[in-house]
């Protein structure tokens, strides 16, 4: 049981962490495909680096959990 729960958390890490990656990616992309400004770039990507966030929290608190 406690494996599987550290495996749920190393997947939502890595989620975490190939979304941010995603985040870059799309922006260099962006930047030379569409030669789209700042903030046409935070509104596209905020969807991805909200739930990029979002699982960091979750793979924290699911290691204090298992602390306790």
């Amino acid at each position: 049981m406690k494996k599987l729960m550290k495996l749920e958390a190393w997947i939502a890490a890595l989620i975490g962490l190939a979304l941010i990656i995603v985040g870059i990616v799309m922006f260099f992309v962006y930047l030379d495909v569409c030669a789209m400004t700042w903030n046409d770039w935070l509104n596209a990507s905020m969807p991805f680096i909200m739930w990029a966030i979002c699982m960091r929290v979750f793979a924290y608190t699911h290691e204090e959990k298992k602390k306790e």
